[in-house]
Parts: C-alpha cells; sequence; structure tokens
C-alpha cells in the first residue's frame, strides 16, 4: 500500500485504536504507528491527532506528561475520555 493509502485510511486506524480501548493520546498514536512504513510516522502522528481530537472529548493533567511512541517519536499524553461514533 501507498504511504498517501495508508494516510488516507488514518480516521478507521484511530477508530480502532479506540474500539480496542487505547485510552491515551500516546496508546492511539502507538498503535495507529505499529504498521505503517517509518516513513510516514510524522506526518500520520499529526492526522492521527487530528482525527482524535475529532471523535473524541480529551483531557490532560495539568502537566501534560510526554509519552514515547516509538523509538524516534514522543508526543504530549492526554487521556480519552470520551468516544464519539466510535463503536
Amino acid at each position: 500500500m501507498e504511504p498517501e493509502d495508508i494516510l488516507a485510511d488514518l480516521d478507521a486506524l484511530v477508530r480502532s485504536a479506540l474500539s480496542d480501548g487505547a485510552m491515551t493520546l500516546a496508546d492511539v498514536t502507538a498503535r495507529v504507528l505499529s504498521g505503517l512504513p517509518v516513513s510516514t510516522h510524522y506526518a500520520a502522528t499529526g492526522r492521527a491527532v487530528e482525527v482524535l481530537a475529532r471523535v473524541s472529548a480529551v483531557r490532560s493533567d495539568r502537566e501534560r506528561p510526554w509519552a514515547p511512541v516509538g523509538d524516534r517519536l514522543e508526543v504530549e499524553d492526554w487521556a480519552v475520555l470520551e468516544l464519539v461514533g466510535v463503536s
């Protein structure tokens, strides 16, 4: 599959991660990126965060912890509170 096709399917990948029980930004991102080529990770991370923000309510503690996602990336982590349109 071409990187462009993979990135187009990020909505489904994020929803699948949430349906499978991912409850933090780092967990969702790690699950999404685990099956993608490394060359797409940077672009996929931004798009996955956009999808997550669109389909869920999120919260973070006062100081957001940074969580590793793979070997080369860290994200500010959030807890997912409510799923919107994810089954």
